[in-house]
């Protein structure tokens, strides 16, 4: 069983974007004068906070719904062996 060397670049890949997206976000936001503005940063922390609880919401009934559909699965594997 050799290591492929793709699998793990790839795996990597993905965070190092999101924190290059985001390091570019924060830098267009930090130069433009709008955002400077105490009111806007209050405004865009808000935003962002609503993004991360929206995006924990979501995530936290993925994490529920396949556990539920796993359960389901495996409660009918189950009833299926003990008829």
């Amino acid at each position: 069983m050799r290591h492929h060397p793709q699998n793990s670049t790839r795996r990597t890949k993905t965070p190092k974007l999101m924190r290059w997206v985001m390091r570019q976000v924060a830098k267009e936001l930090r130069d433009d004068p709008e955002f400077v503005d105490p009111m806007y940063e209050r405004m865009a922390g808000r935003i962002i906070a609503h993004a991360f609880t929206l995006f924990a919401r979501w995530l936290a009934f993925a994490v529920v719904g396949s556990a539920v559909g796993a359960l389901l699965i495996w409660l009918g594997t189950i009833g299926v062996f003990f008829k």
